[in-house]
């Protein structure tokens, strides 16, 4: 039975649409890795003077992360090998005891695919420090025989200038003050009892980027 014309373009389409179908399923070659040119400064004085070793570049996102290590005295550099996509940026400075000791803000970045990326000169300053200040009281009771729910912890300076304040629940046992810059601090814990108010006092020397644990045993004040 001859083919009519009709049914010469129904099966001319059906063709045409299988071999759409068979295009659509071949895998696609993924975006090519790019690079980025960076730079940065660590204070005014350099790497050496800031006791900083190692740049730490660290690329992140919610799929993925990168990090490389350079030698802070390169200055300049060429990161290779990201998978295109937007990151933040951070540099962190290492000492010779790869103790993070100087950090960036951190920024977006876009890495495009086959290309040389460019962001603008990344400047590091001292890392803040953190103490964890553990508390206990002196009669070896916990906070609730002592009628305590709540800890006040206060940091000053050696001018007694008070740097940070903050209240933790009494039951965690230890708080982390964050954000203090390297020197020599005394730090108090004050605590309402239902009969009492307890307090202690300690002195600690907090270095760039330490995270530092400091006791204080409250007495009955």
């Amino acid at each position: 039975m001859p083919i009519s014309r009709t049914h010469r373009i129904i099966l001319a389409l059906l063709a045409a649409g299988t071999v759409g179908l068979t295009a659509c399923g071949e895998p696609v070659e993924p975006l090519g890795d790019g690079s980025l040119a960076l730079s940065w400064q660590v204070s005014p004085h350099g790497c050496q003077e800031a006791g900083v070793d190692t740049i730490s570049v660290r690329l992140e996102n919610a799929h993925r992360s990168f990090a490389e290590n350079y030698a802070c005295t390169e200055d300049e550099v060429i990161v290779e090998g990201i998978a295109s996509a937007n990151y933040e940026l951070t540099l962190v400075g290492l000492d010779a005891a790869d103790r993070e000791t100087f950090i960036s803000e951190p920024r977006v970045v876009t890495i495009g695919a086959e290309k040389l990326n460019e962001t603008s000169m990344v400047r590091l300053t001292a890392k803040p420090a953190t103490a964890e200040v553990a508390w206990r009281f002196e009669n070896g009771r916990v906070c609730g025989a002592n009628g305590v729910s709540r800890i006040e912890v206060a940091v000053y300076d050696h001018a007694f200038y008070e740097i940070k304040r903050q209240r933790f629940s009494c039951d965690a046992g230890v708080g982390l003050v964050a954000g203090i810059i390297a020197g020599d601090y005394i730090v108090e814990a004050v605590a309402e009892g239902d009969d009492a108010t307890w307090r202690g006092v300690s002195e600690t020397t907090l270095k760039r980027g330490d995270h530092a644990l400091v006791d204080v045993e409250l007495g009955r004040d």
